[in-house]
C-alpha cells in the first residue's frame, strides 16, 4: 500500500470532524430545512439519461457539503468524502442507498450542463423559507426592514481568456510590463442576520465595451439586480447596505420606487454639493458623546434635486476608520 493511503491518525480526526459537520449538517436540514432535498430534485438533470447513476439532489449535496468541509479542490472532494459515514449520512439525507458518492468529473459533467436559473430558484425558496418561518426576526431594522448588503467581487482571476465573457484588465499599458489579465466579476445581494450574510440574489458582469470600469460596470448591474430582487422579493421589505458608489440620483430613485430604505456609506467626492452643505453645519453643532467616548453628529432633511436626505457622522477610535459618514433615509 502507497505511504499516502495509509489510514493515519490525522486522516482518522479529520474524518471524524466531517462526520460530525455532516451530522449537525443534517439535523439543522430536516429542523429548518425540511423541503431542502425536495428542491434540489427540481433541478434538472441535463445529462444522457443513459448514464445517470446520481440524482440531482445527491449530486448537488455532495458539492455543498464539501464546501461546508472547508474542501475547495474537486479531487480533494472525492478523496475525503468517499467514506463509509458520508455515504450513509448523504443516503439518509437523500433517502437513497449509494454505496459510495460521485466521482469528481462526474460531478464537474453535471455542473457543466446544468440550468443556473434552477439553482436560483433554489435558493430563492430557501431564503423566502427562512424569513416566512421568521428566523430572523431579531435581526430587521425598526422591526420591519431587511438589511440586505450589495456589492461587487471578483470570483476567477486568469492569465489567458478562459470564456467568451471574461472581463479583462491591462496593467502598465504602452510598456514592457504591460499585462493583461482575464476574469469574472459578480454583483451579490447578501441578507445580513447577525453575523451571518446569506446570499438571495447575484448578478454577473460580462464583457463590458474596452476596459472594465469597476464604477460604471457595477452600478450598471446594480439596476438590473434590483429589478431581480423586487421581481423575486416583491413584498420583502428592505433596507439597502452599499458604499459610496452609490451615492447618486438615480440609486435614490431606483430605492424610492421600489420602497426601500437606504444606508449609504458617503464620502467627499460622491455628492460634492452635500458634502459642502454637511461640513457647513458641523461647524456650527457640538458632536454628541456616547457612554464609550464615541461621538456622532447627524442632520436631517438635507435637500437634494427632489430627495431630502438624512446624514449621521460617527466617530470612534475602535474603528478601522476613525470616522464613518452615512447617508439614509
Amino acid at each position: 500500500m502507497k505511504k499516502e493511503n495509509w489510514l493515519t491518525r490525522d486522516k482518522i480526526r479529520k474524518e471524524k470532524e466531517t462526520t460530525e459537520i455532516l451530522k449537525d449538517f443534517t439535523r439543522m436540514l430536516n429542523h429548518i430545512l425540511p423541503n431542502f432535498r425536495y428542491e434540489l430534485l427540481k433541478v434538472k438533470d441535463n445529462r444522457n439519461k443513459s448514464y445517470i447513476k446520481y440524482k440531482s439532489d445527491i449530486m448537488l449535496l455532495e458539492r455543498i457539503v464539501a464546501t461546508i468541509c472547508g474542501i475547495e479542490s474537486m479531487n480533494e472532494m472525492t478523496k475525503k468524502l468517499n467514506n463509509t459515514n458520508v455515504i450513509h449520512n448523504l443516503n439518509q439525507l437523500t433517502n437513497s442507498n449509494y454505496d459510495d458518492i460521485a466521482h469528481y468529473t462526474t460531478l464537474n459533467n453535471y455542473l457543466k450542463v446544468v440550468d443556473t436559473e434552477d439553482l436560483d430558484r433554489v435558493r430563492y425558496n430557501m431564503i423566502k423559507e427562512l424569513i416566512t418561518k421568521k428566523y430572523f426576526y431579531d435581526y430587521r431594522i425598526l422591526d420591519k426592514y431587511w438589511k440586505v448588503a450589495i456589492d461587487g467581487t471578483g470570483v476567477y482571476t486568469f492569465d489567458n481568456r478562459h470564456c467568451e465573457h471574461c472581463l479583462t484588465r491591462t496593467y502598465n499599458k504602452g510598456t514592457e510590463e504591460e499585462k493583461t489579465i482575464y476574469f469574472h466579476y459578480v454583483l451579490e445581494a447578501k441578507l445580513i442576520v447577525g453575523d451571518m450574510a446569506l446570499s438571495i440574489a447575484s448578478e454577473f458582469i460580462e464583457n463590458p465595451s474596452g476596459n472594465f470600469d469597476k464604477q460604471d460596470c457595477e452600478l450598471k448591474a446594480f439596476y438590473r439586480l434590483a429589478t431581480k430582487i423586487k421581481k423575486i422579493y416583491s413584498r420583502l421589505p428592505i433596507c439597502l447596505l452599499v458604499d459610496s458608489l452609490y451615492a447618486n440620483k438615480k440609486v435614490f430613485e431606483v430605492c424610492t420606487d421600489n420602497k426601500w430604505l437606504y444606508i449609504i456609506r458617503f464620502e467627499d467626492g460622491s455628492i460634492p454639493t452635500i458634502a459642502e452643505d454637511f461640513a457647513g453645519m458641523k461647524k456650527t453643532t457640538t458632536p454628541k458623546e456616547l457612554k464609550n467616548k464615541d461621538t456622532y453628529v447627524h442632520f436631517n432633511d438635507i435637500e437634494y434635486d427632489k430627495y431630502k436626505l438624512n446624514m449621521i457622522e460617527y466617530t470612534t477610535k475602535e474603528c478601522k476608520y476613525p470616522f464613518c459618514i452615512y447617508i439614509f433615509n
